[in-house]
């Protein structure tokens, strides 16, 4: 017998396949609605408490794309079981470092939740709760939040807004409008919940204000935030002023545009050891980083590098500033150099030309001496046979060669072929000689180029000069972890000091002994205040970005970030960095290797002033010798007659009349 479904079964088998696709609840978001919410909050980690109202496909789907979108969760389900079950899974929550939470309960499990929560102290601003599957009882909950600064959000459908209050409707037309659902904050300003974003298929989730949680801005009103940070010129700047301390700088600018803006105050502190902040070997933490973790300070601000390290610790503000590595060095100025006018050929060419010079002229000598015709003949005005003229010398030969060189003429030429053949060829190599010569020595004269200068992390690396860096700076610990490459070759030669002795580095620097490796922003300040001295690397290594520090998921991030942005579209960072990063006029592009042509000085034919003073000192040295010489003959015939004339007057006339009557003669 075949058996067959009968249409009764089939009916209940159809009612429980669509009832297993629908949700049991409408108002609950779909999963893409929830992340983007939490996408735009920047979430990292959540939890997310639940009861039966949420159809399991779509818990199941939310938890999927929490996944997906690589987020820590922790799912608590909340049992019918009343307050107790709240207690314990608010207590869950307290104990977790998770302060995100997303709410899927029943609109009166809500309010109850909330209201626990609020007993507990749980609606302080360090959380922030995203509701959904409210609607009709949002007026309650208002009443429930009312003069506290909570973060509370509540994702309700367009179609069940609250029909008893016109103020959660937003102003729009039902007919063209493609919303889906409209996110609400409560607002300590207001003490109402106002609309702050809104969901559609088309336009995604459109944030009306740029956040969500108004009282992450509000709640500063009456907190005094405990800032820390390191002094850096030219970011954060201490002056001590009669006993009262003062702080100024770049990020002491930015500081004052949040509290302004954001309305809080602020107290400074310094960390004792004067770091940003590195992970030590056992694990722990210094500096502003330390003193984050553990709770002294709300923000730390100064050239703080964002670093993989530090993320995973602390959070950071948007980047305020883009950084880098940095070299500052002594800058390899022109010399004065009075022997610039030989230095078109190198020595070892000057040497080649002038034995070159010696070598033609033997050969030119060797010629006309085995040559018939060496006579030059010369016609006589007169009659008779001509004028033998005298043979040919080196010395002679050597100057005919040599006149050549520096275009002079001579007062013969060799009459046979093969000398002048040989002449002919030595007169062409003297003109691309001089040619050459004239050349690069009017561009040795005009364009003076700069000498090398270290322009790269690589250029350190091979270098002899020592690479210095602070201790427990960002840059200390890339080095340090670096084992091999470039990085690792800094790391083996670096010489490191304590933040508090950047004196020492600079005076390091200014010898000419080491190279000071930091933030390349910093290095440029430095450079600005004696740049005619000091040089800048001309390549940035390393590139990364500046920002301030603050606790994970602290409350302030967001409307922090967002002003930090609205600076930077405003520019006022450029206007900030124009006043604090001054360069003196003198100070040019300190990539130039070129400047341009300037008179010649007296040190650029100084060297050949200098050869040509100690050839007028040799002919007047020589001069004098022959002066000299033929006194001091006679000087010494003049000594010889006074020993005679001592010899008569003692007795020995006779022996020597005739040699002292010469020498009176003579005299």
């Amino acid at each position: 017998m075949k058996k067959t479904f009968s249409p009764f079964v089939a009916f209940w088998l159809l009612f429980l396949i669509i009832a297993c696709e629908v949700p049991t609840d409408p108002m609950f978001p779909d999963a893409e609605i929830i992340v983007d919410i939490v996408d735009f909050l920047e979430w990292r980690d959540a939890t997310i408490v639940y009861d039966s109202s949420l159809s399991w496909k779509k818990k199941n789907e939310l938890v999927a794309m929490f996944v997906e979108n690589h987020m820590g969760i922790i799912t608590l389900e909340l049992p019918a079981s009343g307050g107790d079950a709240i207690s314990s899974i608010l207590s869950t929550i307290h104990n977790t470092t998770i302060s995100t939470i997303l709410l899927c309960l029943r609109p009166g499990t809500t309010k109850l939740f909330l209201k626990q929560a609020k007993d507990v102290n749980m609606l302080h601003p360090k959380y922030q709760w995203l509701v959904t599957g409210t609607g009709p009882d949002a007026l309650a909950l208002e009443q429930l939040l009312c003069c506290t600064p909570s973060n509370v959000a509540l994702v309700i459908p367009v179609t069940q807004q609250p029909d008893a209050c016109d103020k959660f409707r937003l102003p729009q037309d039902p007919l063209v409008s493609t919303d889906k659902f409209t996110i609400y904050s409560y607002d300590l300003k207001t003490i109402r919940f106002s609309p702050v974003a809104s969901w559609s298929e088309a336009s995604r989730l459109k944030v009306f204000y740029d956040v969500i949680f108004l009282n992450l801005v509000s709640h500063f009103t009456t907190s005094k935030l405990r800032v820390g940070l390191v002094t850096a010129d030219p970011f954060t700047q201490r002056l001590d002023q009669n006993g009262t301390v003062r702080y100024q700088g770049i990020c002491m600018d930015i500081l004052n545009e949040l509290a302004f803006r954001l309305n809080f105050s602020y107290v400074i502190l310094e960390p004792e050891d004067g770091l940003y902040g590195v992970q030590n070997d056992n694990g722990s933490w210094n500096g502003l980083v330390a003193m984050i973790l553990r709770g002294e300070i709300d923000l730390g601000i100064g050239p703080i590098t964002i670093t993989t390290d530090r993320k995973t610790v602390v959070d950071f503000t948007v980047p305020y500033m883009e950084d880098g590595g940095g070299i500052l060095t002594k800058k390899e100025g022109s010399r004065p150099d009075l022997m610039n006018v030989f230095h078109p050929f190198a020595p070892n060419a000057w040497f080649l030309i002038a034995t070159a010079t010696v070598v033609t002229a033997a050969i030119l000598y060797f010629i006309i001496k085995v040559s018939s015709r060496h006579v030059v003949v010369v016609v006589a005005e007169s009659s008779g046979p001509p004028p033998q003229k005298p043979p040919w010398t080196f010395p002679e030969c050597l100057s005919v060669i040599y006149g050549s060189v520096v275009n002079q003429g001579a007062a013969r030429h060799p009459e046979s072929t093969s000398g002048r053949v040989v002449l002919g060829f030595w007169w062409v190599f003297a003109i691309l000689v001089g040619s050459i010569y004239t050349a690069r020595l009017a561009s040795l004269l005009t364009v003076r180029v700069e000498p090398t200068n270290i322009n790269s992390i690589q250029d350190l690396a091979a270098s002899p000069i020592k690479p210095i860096v602070l201790e427990g700076s960002s840059w200390w610990q890339l080095f340090m972890k670096a084992d091999t490459g470039t990085y690792g070759t800094i790391g083996r030669q670096m010489i490191t000091v304590a933040p508090t002795k950047i004196d020492v580095a600079l005076k390091a620097v200014s010898t000419g002994q080491g190279a000071y490796v930091t933030d390349v922003n910093q290095v440029r300040y430095i450079y600005g205040q004696d740049c005619l001295n000091l040089h800048v690397a001309t390549n940035v290594f390393s590139n990364n970005g500046l920002a301030f520090a603050m606790p994970k998921n602290a409350p302030y991030k967001k409307p922090m970030d967002y002003i930090i942005l609205k600076l930077q579209e405003g520019g006022f960072m450029e206007a900030w960095k124009k006043l604090w990063w001054k360069t003196s006029p003198e100070c040019g592009a300190h990539t130039n290797t070129l400047s341009p042509a300037e008179n010649l000085q007296v040190l650029s034919i100084g060297g050949i002033l200098i050869v040509y003073g100690i050839i007028i000192g040799l002919a007047l040295l020589t001069h004098l010798l022959q002066w000299l010489l033929p006194h001091l003959a006679c000087l010494a015939e003049i000594h010889q007659w006074l020993t005679k004339r001592r010899l008569f007057d003692t007795g020995e006339h006779g022996a020597h009349q005739n040699d002292a009557g010469v020498l009176d003669s003579r005299l």
